[in-house]
């Protein structure tokens, strides 16, 4: 079960999902992801191969809850770009500020209206709020490709899907 949620996951992010058999060493990066994924572990799994879960929070933000890490990116937004602007660094103001609004409206999160609600609103606001974001999208993409091998079929930053997802690659 874990498996068929990574992969429907992969797909409603816009990937295709990711070669399943084999003796890649994805393939194996894969089912380990599959095995963490089905929750024998719990969310504290996550941190075993990365310094963040994946919601995006570290350890201390998990054990503390949701408050604290919203309380957490208050700061971040609020006087961390004050701090900024007072020792004449770029801010970042409006790009965090469409990051933060994304990451707390109600509903943003839903499986079957993210990714269309993702490249049609919050892609295009990071588009028009912050001159890097092209560049990012690009980076994200050449990351997944690097990572799990896997493209996009509807890429960051794209308001339309370039194509439909490739199933058949699962079975490869």
């Amino acid at each position: 079960m874990g498996a068929l949620a990574l992969q429907m996951k992969e797909i409603s992010k816009g990937r295709d999902p990711r070669e399943m058999f084999g003796d890649s060493e994805e393939t194996a990066k894969f089912w380990f992801a599959a095995f963490m994924q089905g929750g024998g572990i719990g969310i504290f799994g996550d941190f075993l191969t990365s310094a963040t879960s994946r919601y995006g929070s570290g350890i201390a933000e998990t054990i503390a809850g949701p408050v604290a890490g919203a309380g957490q990116d208050v700061l971040e937004l609020t006087v961390g770009n004050l701090y900024q602007a007072a020792t004449g660094q770029d801010t970042n103001a409006a790009s965090e500020l469409v990051k933060f609004t994304q990451r707390y409206t109600p509903g943003s999160s839903l499986w079957y209206g993210r990714l269309a609600l993702e490249r049609g609103l919050w892609d295009q606001m990071q588009l028009m709020t912050d001159p890097k974001a092209k560049s990012k999208f690009l980076r994200l993409e050449r990351r997944m490709k690097t990572q799990t091998g896997q493209k996009y079929w509807w890429g960051p930053g794209d308001t339309t899907p370039s194509r439909s997802p490739e199933i058949s690659r699962a079975f490869e």
